[in-house]
């Protein structure tokens, strides 16, 4: 079952002023549902760097100055766990 997609979250520091505030939202895990990830409280304007599985996620400035990523869960894929990896830059 892909409710267990986020358990498996692999988020990767530099040193940083504070703590990220990392938030996953979407309205169900299942194939085809589409995933938000913000990122609160990152020190640089350069964007995280990450993956969701096999794909690459692009981060933009949110209005709010998250940053924040859109990703889809395929229609075809098999349920289970899925990866997400982040990168947060540092202030150095």
């Amino acid at each position: 079952m892909i409710a267990s997609v986020l358990a498996s979250l692999a988020v990767g520091l530099a040193a940083t002023a504070a703590e990220p505030d990392i938030k996953i939202l979407t309205r169900g895990l299942a194939p085809g549902e589409i995933v938000l990830i913000a990122v609160h409280g990152q020190a640089q304007e350069k964007p995280p760097r990450g993956r969701l599985g096999e794909r690459r996620l692009a981060f933009y400035k949110a209005k709010s100055g998250a940053f924040a990523a859109l990703a889809a869960f395929d229609l075809d894929a098999a349920t289970g766990p899925v990866r997400l990896e982040l990168e947060l830059a540092g202030d150095g």
